[in-house]
């Protein structure tokens, strides 16, 4: 079942969240930075072999955060720009609350399938 949670829920999350997003999305710059220097390397030597070592760990970590976030019902929209996502309703309507990294609270929300964002003011 879809967890609903209000924007006052949300908020309480925030600091939790922006921790969780801000490792992710440096892990996220460290293994594109580890792909990168990868590629440069023979691929039978130590180095690449220890390059492939360091991103497979990343990678581990980015997911463990990712499920992390999944088990209190948020979803992750772009852990490299640090956005996710609340299910939440707005009247009758299923919606997300979007939150994007170093905002202090959520302000907007959008609607299922669709990318647009809509003001909690109005």
């Amino acid at each position: 079942m879809l967890k609903l949670f209000t924007v006052q829920d949300a908020n309480s999350l925030i600091p939790f969240i922006d921790d969780s997003l801000s490792l992710m999305k440096e892990q996220v710059k460290d293994t594109l930075n580890l792909r990168n220097e990868l590629a440069s390397l023979e691929p039978s030597s130590i180095e690449a072999y220890n390059k492939l070592q360091e991103i497979s760990f990343l990678l581990q970590d980015i997911n463990k955060q990712q499920f992390e976030l999944f088990k209190l019902g948020v979803f992750i929209e772009d852990a490299e720009h640090g956005k996710v996502v609340f299910p939440s309703q707005v009247g009758a309507e299923v919606v997300y609350l979007s939150h994007k990294l170093g905002q202090d609270e959520i302000t907007h929300y959008q609607r299922l399938n669709e990318a647009k964002q809509y003001s909690l003011q109005s």
